[in-house]
């Protein structure tokens, strides 16, 4: 389980990250241990995701409403939750379980570990960042022009900070960090795309 230690160390490790110190590494717990507790990081977002997610359904049902000769069906909060959740799941693992079957290929196997662990806790932090935008924006706390300008800004500021932790954790030449940010983000876009085909 995580400890209050743990989230202290990965998110400032994460945040000097962001700040592009090359030291950052320092504050994450690399042992084998450090690199499956990573993976729990999703825990430290998973409050600001829920309120995110109930924002989502309300504007959803709200939209409904005042269309009610739409031919839509507004599902459950539970069972949105619980289909947000899944697609949060996939899209949480499927990075790094990805770049760690890869690593032989991309010559990086000596440090993907470490690249895991603060990419896991850098997503974390993102995550949380990133849905701040849609609450206001559902809370009605934003308008949409201005949700939207914000979300592309933090979107911005994210592929510049998983930039950093490729080049500083993982050590990787600039080709090769761009190309894990672009691959990080088109899959996450396939993930979501996948998703609402299918449900």
């Amino acid at each position: 389980m995580l400890t209050l230690a743990d989230i202290r160390g990965g998110l400032d490790g994460a945040w000097r990250l962001f700040r592009g110190d090359p030291k950052a590494m320092d504050a994450f717990d690399l042992s084998y241990d450090g690199f499956w507790k990573s993976f729990l990081a999703i825990l430290v977002a998973l409050p600001v995701f829920l309120l995110y997610v109930h924002g989502e359904w309300s504007t959803l049902s709200a939209a409904v409403e005042r269309a009610p000769d739409a031919q839509v069906e507004v599902p459950s909060f539970a069972s949105h939750l619980l289909l947000r959740l899944a697609v949060m799941a996939v899209d949480w693992l499927a990075f790094p379980l990805i770049v760690l079957a890869a690593s032989g290929p991309l010559g990086i196997s000596g440090r993907v570990v470490p690249y895991i662990i603060a990419q896991n806790w850098a997503a974390a932090a993102a995550s949380f960042a990133i849905a701040l935008p849609g609450i206001a924006f559902a809370y009605s706390l934003l308008g949409a022009g201005v949700a939207s300008l914000v979300t592309f800004v933090l979107f911005l500021l994210v592929l510049r900070f998983f930039y950093l932790v490729a080049r500083i954790a993982l050590r990787a030449p600039v080709g090769l960090s761009i190309g894990l940010v672009a691959f990080n983000a088109l899959l996450s876009l396939l993930i979501g795309e996948l998703s609402s085909r299918l449900f």
